[in-house]
């Protein structure tokens, strides 16, 4: 059996050991993360050298890419593939009974949960707000964020498919995010997958999303 293609994952200067290993194949790289000055030099030269392919996840990511290489000073001529991040073929909207005093972040909490948490505080300052509940799921990289915060429900880390019952059921998913910019927005993704409003900021692909 012969390989004919390698992805790798995040680590540029890994291209160089699958170049070695597998000398032919087609090489890609899935960036997923933001691109920075930080490291990415030898990064867009370990790119160019073994003639990988880099795959960014959304038309802001891609621009993020070339506005990085224009910080750097590069003159490389570095074409990339936008493929939005693949969810369940199955998320579609059903006939789940929508809780209209339910909305849920579902999220690393790095990303705009503090910010979420403040504003869902002041629900309780407005008599049709007051019975909300926020339902709060963690993908597991980060620890949990505790709060008092009255109404507020911490589910932890759970499987996909029950964070997207969750989501099924609520009236919209509060993600206000206005600290770290989603390269793709995996959580918008299924939100539109399955009908559910989510709320948000205009930070990185999230606007993008809106319309994906």
């Amino acid at each position: 059996h012969k390989t004919t293609h390698v992805i790798v994952l995040r680590a540029p200067l890994a291209l160089y050991q699958a170049r070695k290993q597998i000398p032919n194949a087609k090489l890609y790289l899935h960036c997923h993360d933001l691109f920075g000055a930080q490291g990415w030099a030898e990064g867009f030269k370990a790119i160019v050298d073994t003639q990988a392919v880099p795959v960014v996840v959304s038309e802001f990511h891609k621009t993020n890419m070339y506005d990085t290489m224009r910080a750097l000073k590069l003159e490389y001529a570095i074409p990339c593939r936008r493929i939005y991040n693949p969810i369940a073929d199955d998320l579609q909207p059903d006939q789940t009974t929508v809780d209209c005093n339910s909305v849920v972040f579902f999220s690393s909490p790095h990303k705009g949960l503090e910010h979420t948490l403040k504003v869902f505080a002041q629900f309780q300052n407005f008599d049709e707000l007051k019975d909300m509940k926020l339902y709060i799921a963690n993908p597991g990289y980060f620890p949990d964020h505790q709060t008092e915060l009255k109404n507020v429900v911490n589910l932890g880390a759970l499987p996909n498919h029950e964070v997207i019952k969750h989501v099924r059921s609520a009236l919209a998913v509060l993600h206000l995010n206005n600290v770290y910019p989603e390269t793709g927005g995996i959580v918008h993704q299924e939100c539109n997958a399955v009908a559910t409003p989510f709320l948000s900021s205009r930070l990185g692909a999230t606007p993008e999303m809106a319309d994906h």
